[in-house]
């Protein structure tokens, strides 16, 4: 039993995602477990179709055992979703490999650029950078140019290398035994138009489904009928224009101190926010009233949907979700019995183990089904049970 661990948000599910667990298979990982996101993203936005579709298309493409990523560590920056991912897999006890794409393929690069992002002569350049404006991936790669080569540095300019870069930072900071494993991107650029025949990037997905379209080309077959079946049901997809008034009215029902409340909400930024709810009249007039050069919109995505949510800290649940699991995810359940968290299946074994956090999930929920084209009731978090896949 060889066990890989991919952190995802599978938003939607598609062909680069089975291509990714294929070549992990072909490395001999037997069993693969999946932590990803639930009902909002690391973009902070909300998620097309939710967890239990989500969970439902990866089981029935290559993934054997689905968790949820807490709320808390996908709101966060890349730093903080890498440390949340990988962290749970660490409580487990169970995940030799940690899998994960990259625009490189290649480890040496990426780490070496792990190591020395946590040296103080990179923090100083990349600190000083932030605070004259740049952009966070801009500053990455000029405070690394300063400290290695120019070659080395560029490597930063792909995303997904940076994710990879965090996630080796994270085994390193948690002391993690786990094997870094990483596979060449193939096919389209993140954020790009389709490159390779049937693959393309998630948010071009996502682009096909707010044009009406149905990308199925680009996914797998048991993907597409997951989603095309949720759609059916009216449960997706769902657009934020769905539920902008909703999100205002819960931001504007908040003091200054719920947004002063948020993590890594300093220098003032919480004033700048307040001021900027109490304006704006439209969620992008929001974005665009509390945007500058220093703060990126994905940012203010993050710290808008966590105060409408109420996320007033980074505490990471006291316990780990089950989401949906097959015949070999159960073999990686029972292997992980002494897993350092709870590993809860029923709403019952949630409540025990961390009731605010699952009120949290609650409440997320409870938002994202108001911008399907069928809302679900209140309770829907409380009474949907998890996926099984024979």
């Amino acid at each position: 039993m060889r066990t890989a661990g991919i952190i995802a948000e599978f938003n939607p599910f598609h062909n680069g995602h089975a291509y990714l667990m294929q070549k992990l298979r072909n490395m001999g990982v037997t069993h693969i477990a999946v932590a990803m996101s639930g009902h909002v993203t690391q973009r902070g936005e909300f998620a097309l179709f939710d967890k239990w579709t989500r969970a439902k298309a990866a089981l029935s493409c290559g993934a054997d055992l689905v968790l949820e990523l807490p709320p808390g560590a996908v709101l966060s920056s890349a730093e903080g979703f890498a440390r949340g991912g990988v962290g749970l897999f660490h409580a487990m006890g169970v995940i030799d490999l940690l899998g994960f794409g990259s625009e490189s393929g290649e480890l040496s690069a990426l780490k070496r650029l792990a190591g020395c992002m946590s040296a103080p002569a990179f923090q100083e350049p990349f600190l000083s950078l932030i605070r004259q404006g740049l952009p966070y991936h801009t500053a990455l790669q000029e405070a690394a140019a300063a400290v290695t080569d120019g070659k080395t540095a560029a490597v930063l300019q792909g995303p997904n290398n940076i994710l990879a870069v965090e996630y080796l930072r994270a085994l390193e900071h948690i002391g993690s035994s786990m094997e870094p494993a990483t596979v060449k991107r193939f096919g389209a650029a993140h954020d790009g138009a389709p490159e390779a025949p049937g693959f393309a990037s998630a948010s071009y997905l996502r682009t096909c489904y707010q044009q009406g379209q149905r990308p199925d080309p680009f996914l797998p077959f048991a993907a597409a009928s997951c989603f095309r079946q949720a759609a059916a049901a009216g449960a997706g997809p769902v657009f934020r224009d769905r539920l902008e008034r909703p999100l205002l009215a819960l931001l504007r029902s908040k003091g200054r101190e719920a947004f002063a409340a948020l993590p890594g909400c300093t220098e003032g930024l919480e004033n700048r926010l307040w001021r900027a709810v109490q304006d704006a009249c439209t969620y992008d007039g929001l974005l665009a009233l509390a945007s500058t050069k220093r703060y990126p919109q994905s940012r203010l995505r993050r710290l808008l949907l966590a105060a409408a949510l109420g996320l007033k800290t980074a505490r990471p649940p006291r316990y780990i979700r089950v989401l949906g699991h097959n015949e070999r995810g159960r073999e990686i359940l029972k292997a992980a019995r002494g897993s350092l968290l709870p590993l809860v299946q029923r709403t019952s074994q949630a409540v025990r183990a961390d009731r605010q956090a699952f009120e949290t999930d609650c409440r997320i929920t409870a938002l994202f089904s108001l911008g399907m084209p069928r809302p679900r009731p209140v309770c829907w978090e409380m009474t949907q049970n998890i996926v099984r896949i024979p």
